[in-house]
């Protein structure tokens, strides 16, 4: 079957999807690794997971739409968004992740 403009811009449009999920997801699990932080911390944190994981659930969503046999669940995670805090998850990388997610 030949590749359209259409099919190929819903190829990239789910490749993009995914890399977003496989971030998304990458995020979640960082988080879960974090040991309890302060009170007043906690609750940020507590906000910014249920925030991703309401992203999480948007992104399989349209994924399972477009593509009923990909299954988003299988994705793995992608550590590429922790790029913004620094080179590597260091206890460095993880102060300045929490202090700029609770102000």
């Amino acid at each position: 079957m030949a590749l359209t403009m259409t099919r190929t811009r819903t190829q990239v449009a789910l490749n993009k999807l995914a890399f977003s999920l496989a971030e998304v997801n990458g995020e979640l699990a960082f988080l879960g690794s974090l040991r309890p932080a302060r009170k007043g911390r906690q609750a940020a944190l507590a906000a910014r997971r249920a925030e991703l994981e309401k992203l999480r659930e948007a992104f399989c969503t349209v994924i399972r739409r477009y593509d009923p046999e990909l299954e988003p669940d299988d994705l793995g995670e992608s550590y590429k968004w922790l790029k913004a805090y620094g080179r590597k998850p260091t206890a460095r990388t993880v102060r300045r992740y929490v202090e700029q997610r609770t102000g």
